[in-house]
């Protein structure tokens, strides 16, 4: 995963990497690893500096989301 986000920072130049779902609900050694990684995976030296932070929802962010959308298509107009 750490070499494939590396290739997509160089590729799309984002502002911010947000890491969701179970990847973002850990702490401590794993995440450091995980955030070391992703950096040493980043080809750009400017962009080695992105802020890489875990998304707030944390593991709970999949089924909320399905949710919402789930929500948003049964009030959808065109389903009425």
């Amino acid at each position: 995963m750490p070499d494939a986000l590396g290739q997509a920072i160089g590729i799309l130049d984002p502002h911010a990497l947000i890491i969701g779902g179970g990847h973002g609900a850990t702490s401590g050694y794993y995440w450091e690893r995980l955030e070391a990684e992703i950096r040493r995976h980043i080809w750009s030296e400017d962009a080695r500096r992105l802020d890489i932070k875990q998304a707030m929802l944390g593991a709970d962010a999949g089924v909320i989301g399905a949710a919402l959308a789930g929500y948003q298509g049964i009030s959808s107009p065109k389903l009425r």
